[in-house]
């Protein structure tokens, strides 16, 4: 099952499994109440949060932190209300800029980042890291990149990822202000309805 927050439709890759394979409840993943319902109405034994980050014009950071600090407590509440096996947030590869040469997930990454979003990440990934401990539940953050798929956004700055888009529209390739584009960059891609499959 799967939740909305704001938009009405369901998108058109889901439609033909919504209601017999799929069932899509309306939840702020904010709050405890939104998730608490969909409990009440369904046996949740895992919880998957791939959602992204909190969007605000303010110029304070307080918006934003206060929407990761509230889904995270919200999710901690009904993972352990409901027992579930396993707890998992989305992060991204982006917490390994800044370190030099390949890395792996065993390799510790650092606190200051370049950008807002990877702070807030890095945050997630603590916070998750404690509450299993604390709780016994399996809380893992996974550290998504290089998909590729229906809906990927051409404009994204990423090098392989514009070079697939080239490739299956039959269209130029732009290289403009890409990322992952040196003779020393790797990284690899990953078609996005398998990593749903691995998520899953």
């Amino acid at each position: 099952m799967g939740t909305r927050h704001k938009s009405p439709g369901v998108p058109g890759f889901l439609q033909k499994y919504v209601d017999h394979q799929v069932f899509i409840e309306p939840a702020d993943a904010t709050s405890v109440k939104d998730l608490r319902k969909i409990g009440e109405k369904y046996k949740i034994d895992g919880i998957v949060n791939v959602g992204g980050g909190f969007a605000s014009r303010a110029e304070s950071p307080v918006p934003h932190l206060e929407g990761y600090f509230n889904m995270l407590v919200a999710h901690f509440r009904v993972a352990e209300e409901w027992k579930v096996n396993r707890l998992m947030f989305s992060s991204t590869g982006g917490v390994y800029l800044g370190l030099p040469g390949p890395v792996n997930e065993e390799q510790p990454i650092p606190l200051p980042s370049p950008y807002p979003l990877l702070s807030y990440q890095k945050i997630v990934e603590l916070a998750s890291s404690e509450f299993g401990k604390k709780t016994g539940i399996s809380s893992v953050s996974v550290r998504l990149m290089g998909m590729f798929g229906p809906w990927q956004d051409p404009a994204f700055p990423s090098l392989p990822l514009r070079l697939v888009h080239a490739a299956v529209s039959g269209t130029p390739t732009e290289l403009d202000e890409v990322f992952l584009a040196g003779t020393e960059d790797e990284v690899d891609l990953r078609y996005i309805k398998d990593m749903a499959r691995a998520l899953a």
